[in-house]
C-alpha cells in the first residue's frame, strides 16, 4: 500500500540547545561538635557553678506585736514562777496522752477470785536432849627412859676445790665500751584471747591510734656538775692577813665609832660640792670637755681595788685569797685556760648570788656603764657574797690580756671601759707570771692610761716561790726596768714578789722575803681603804681646780673675741679664727700671767678646738657677768672651796677620828653634825697632800 511520503517521512529533529554544566557544589565541611556538651547538663561545670536561684527562706519574726507590746505596757503580765507542767508542749503532755488513748485498747477488769485458805499444820518442837557428862581424864603415861646419844660420824674429807673457767669476754670496738649496749627486748607471751571478743576492724584501728597523739617524752632531767673542791693538806694562817686589813674584833669594833663619821663628813662633801663648785661647772659646759665627773656613786660608793694583768696570772686566787673563799663552793673560778674575757665585780650582798651585766647596771654605783652599749653588758659580770671586807672595799677583775690579738678585735671599747674603773679605783694592782713579763700591744694601751696616777699603781709577780732564789732578783730587776719606760716615770715601780695564795711556800724558797713584801702589799691595800674620806675629798678638790681653769681659759678667749671685734667684724669668723690660732692672740701666755693656774694643767688647743664646735664661742658669758649681787660669784666660791672649805673638812676630819680612836667607849656620832675646826685649822690643812 502506498504512503504518503509527508506523512511517512517525519521532518528531522531540530538538535537541542547545549546546556552548560553547572558547578559541582563543594562538599559540605565536617562539623566537630564541642567537647564541653559531651557531658550532660546535670553534671556540667557551667551549670554545677551557677549559683542557685532559689530564694532564702523568708526570716519570720517571732516578736510580739504592738497590741501585745501595748496590753504589756498598761497591764503587765504575772510575775513568778512558771508551772513546771506547762513547761512541756500540749502535744506531749502527759495529761493529753491519756485523754486521746482509746478505751477499746483496755483489757476489761473483772474481779479477782478470792485465793483459797493454806491450811495451818502444826509444829512439834523436839525434845531437849540430856547433857552428855564429860569423860574421865586418863592418868599420865610415865616418861620414856633418854635414848643412848648415836656415836658421832667421822668428818668427810674436803673434795678438791674446782677452779671455775673465766667466762669468754666478747670483743667490743674502742668506740663502743663493753657494757653500754642495749639488752636484747624480751618477748612476752601473748595471752589467750577469748573467742567471743568481738575484733575491730584495720580502719577502726587506725582511726583510733589517730585521735590519740602520742605525748612526747620528756628528756631526763640533768644532774648538776657540782664544783669538785680539792682542798690542800696544809694552809698558811690568815690571822695577819685579817690584822692587817681589819677584820679582827678590835679592828670591827673601831669601825662601829669611825664610820659614822666618814658618812657625816661625805655628806658634808656633798653639800660643798653642790653649792660651790657645780654653779661654775654647769655655766661653761665642762662636762662636754672631760670624762671625769662627781656624782653619789664617786662620793659614797665604797672603796674599788681593781686587778689588772695578762691571762692565768692568778688574779681571781689573789680575790679568793683576801676573802678567805679559796677551796670553796663560794670562791672564784680560776683555771690556766685563759678566762672568758669578762669583767668581774665582787661585792657585798646580805646573802650569796650570781649577778649579770643588767643585775650590775641597774646598781646605783654603775649606772654610768649602760653608755659602752649592749655589747659590754654582756660581758659584765658579777658575785654577791656575804663577806665582811666586801664591806669595805669592792673588787674588779679585768679579763686577761692576750697579746695576739688584733687591734680593734673587741666588740666593746675595751681601753674606754678600762679608763672608766681607772679613774674610779682607790688601788690598782697589776699582776705578772714569771713566765709573762712581756709587755705587747694591748698591755702598753693599758700602762699608758694609769700615767698620772703612779701612786696607786702596784706591780705583784705572783708564784715567786717557783722560781729558783739565784735567778729571783734578776727576773724582778728585768721587770723594774721593762715597766718604769711604760708608765713614764723614771723611778721603778713598786714591786712586791710573792706567793699569792693560801698555800705554803716551797721548799728551799726565801719565805720570810715574801712574807714581808705580802704584808707592805696588804697595808697598802688597808691603807686604801681606811683612807676613803681622804681620797675623795682629794678627788673633789683636783675636779675643783680643773673646773676654774676651763672657766677661766673659756674666759680668756671670749676676752680675746670682744677685743678684736669691730662694729663690722663678722662674729663668726673672728670666732674661727681665734679657734684654729690661739697662740696667735697669745691665749695660752695670757693664762700662765694668771695666778694658781699652771700652764701644764691646761688641756691642748685641739681639745677646745673641738669643744667650741660644739659650742659657739659668743655664747658663752665672761665671769664678770656671772656675778649677781644675791648670789655673788661663782669663780669666788669655787676659790674658797679650794682654798679653805675643802682643806678644812679634812682637818675636821682627821680631828674627829682620833678622838673616836681615842676613846673606846665613846658612841658613834650618827645624827651629830661635825663640829666647826678651831683657829688656824685651814691654814695647816691647806698643806695637807689632797691632789
Amino acid at each position: 500500500m502506498p504512503t504518503n511520503p509527508a506523512v511517512a517521512a517525519p521532518a528531522p529533529a531540530k538538535p537541542a540547545p547545549a546546556v552548560p554544566a553547572k558547578p559541582a557544589k563543594p562538599a559540605a565541611p565536617k562539623i566537630v561538635r564541642d567537647p564541653k556538651w559531651a557531658k550532660p547538663w546535670q553534671t556540667h561545670d557551667d551549670y554545677v557553678g551557677m549559683k542557685s536561684t532559689k530564694e532564702a527562706p523568708k526570716k519570720v519574726d517571732t516578736s510580739p506585736g504592738i497590741i501585745h507590746k501595748f496590753v504589756s505596757i498598761f497591764f503587765g503580765s504575772p510575775k513568778g514562777e512558771r508551772d513546771p507542767k506547762w513547761a512541756e508542749p500540749w502535744q506531749t503532755h502527759e495529761g493529753t496522752r491519756k485523754a486521746t488513748e482509746p478505751e477499746a485498747h483496755k483489757p476489761p477488769v473483772t474481779p479477782a477470785a478470792k485465793p483459797a485458805p493454806v491450811p495451818v499444820v502444826p509444829v512439834v518442837k523436839p525434845a531437849p536432849a540430856p547433857a552428855a557428862k564429860p569423860a574421865p581424864t586418863p592418868a599420865p603415861a610415865p616418861a620414856p627412859a633418854p635414848a643412848p646419844a648415836p656415836a658421832r660420824a667421822p668428818a668427810p674429807a674436803p673434795k678438791p676445790a674446782v677452779v671455775p673457767k673465766p667466762a669468754p669476754v666478747e670483743k667490743t670496738f674502742p668506740s663502743e665500751p663493753a657494757g653500754t649496749s642495749p639488752a636484747p627486748p624480751v618477748a612476752t607471751p601473748r595471752a589467750n584471747i577469748p573467742a567471743d571478743v568481738p575484733k575491730a576492724t584495720r580502719e577502726q584501728v587506725l582511726a583510733k591510734v589517730e585521735e590519740e597523739p602520742t605525748a612526747p617524752q620528756k628528756p631526763p632531767p640533768q644532774e648538776e656538775k657540782e664544783q669538785i673542791v680539792v682542798v690542800p693538806t696544809a694552809v698558811r694562817s690568815r690571822v695577819n692577813l685579817e690584822a692587817t686589813l681589819g677584820l679582827d674584833e678590835p679592828s670591827l669594833d673601831a669601825s662601829i665609832r669611825t664610820d659614822p663619821i666618814s658618812d657625816a663628813s661625805l655628806r658634808e662633801l656633798k653639800k660643798i660640792y653642790e653649792t660651790s663648785i657645780k654653779p661654775l661647772e654647769l655655766l661653761y659646759k665642762y662636762e662636754d670637755i672631760s670624762n671625769r665627773h662627781i656624782s653619789d656613786p664617786e662620793l659614797f660608793a665604797p672603796p674599788m681595788v681593781l686587778v689588772l694583768g695578762p691571762y692565768s696570772t692568778g688574779k681571781s686566787t689573789f680575790i679568793n685569797y683576801l676573802l678567805g673563799n679559796e677551796n670553796t663552793k663560794r670562791a672564784l673560778k680560776t683555771g690556766m685556760p685563759p678566762s672568758l674575757g669578762v669583767f668581774r665585780v665582787v661585792q657585798y650582798g646580805e646573802s650569796d648570788r650570781e649577778l649579770d651585766g643588767t643585775d650590775l647596771s641597774a646598781h646605783w654605783s654603775f649606772q654610768s656603764l649602760s653608755k659602752f652599749g649592749q655589747n659590754f653588758i654582756d660581758q659584765l659580770k658579777g658575785k654577791q657574797l656575804n663577806n665582811p671586807l666586801l664591806k669595805k672595799a669592792t673588787f674588779v677583775e679585768a679579763p686577761g690580756i692576750l697579746e695576739m690579738r688584733r687591734p680593734g678585735e673587741r666588740i666593746y671599747p675595751f681601753n674606754d671601759v678600762i679608763q672608766w674603773f681607772i679613774d674610779r679605783a682607790d688601788i690598782i694592782l697589776v699582776m705578772f707570771d714569771y713566765t709573762k713579763l712581756d709587755a705587747g700591744y694591748e698591755l702598753e694601751a693599758i700602762l699608758d692610761q694609769l700615767k698620772g696616777r703612779e701612786s696607786q699603781v702596784r706591780i705583784l709577780l705572783n708564784k715567786a716561790d717557783q722560781i729558783p732564789p739565784e735567778e729571783l732578783i734578776k727576773i724582778q730587776g728585768s721587770l723594774f726596768w721593762n715597766l718604769s719606760p711604760l708608765l713614764g716615770v723614771s723611778v721603778p715601780p713598786t714591786v712586791y714578789a710573792g706567793s699569792f695564795s693560801s698555800r705554803p711556800y716551797k721548799a728551799n724558797s726565801p719565805a720570810k722575803l715574801f712574807q714581808a713584801q705580802e704584808e707592805a702589799l696588804l697595808g697598802d691595800i688597808a691603807k686604801a681603804i681606811n683612807n676613803r674620806v681622804d681620797n675623795r675629798i682629794a678627788i673633789a678638790r683636783r675636779h675643783a681646780v680643773r673646773c676654774r681653769n676651763h672657766a677661766q681659759m673659756v674666759d680668756t678667749y671670749l676676752n680675746t673675741y670682744y677685743k678684736n671685734k669691730g662694729f663690722l667684724t663678722s662674729k663668726h669668723k673672728l670666732s674661727e679664727d681665734i679657734i684654729e690660732n690661739p697662740h696667735s692672740y697669745n691665749i695660752y701666755e695670757g693664762m700662765s700671767m694668771l695666778t694658781n693656774i699652771s700652764r701644764y694643767d691646761l688641756p691642748d688647743p685641739e681639745v677646745y678646738r673641738d669643744f667650741f664646735r660644739v659650742h659657739n664661742l659668743y655664747d658663752f658669758q665672761t665671769l664678770k657677768e656671772t656675778c649677781t649681787y644675791i648670789k655673788g660669784c661663782p669663780l669666788h666660791k669655787i676659790d674658797a672651796a679650794i682654798t679653805q672649805e675643802l682643806p678644812e673638812l679634812l682637818a675636821r676630819y682627821h680631828r674627829l677620828m682620833d678622838q673616836a680612836m681615842a676613846a673606846p667607849g665613846m658612841k658613834p656620832l650618827y645624827n651629830q653634825d661635825l663640829p666647826s675646826p678651831g683657829a688656824g685649822v685651814g691654814q695647816a690643812a691647806a698643806h695637807t697632800e689632797t691632789s
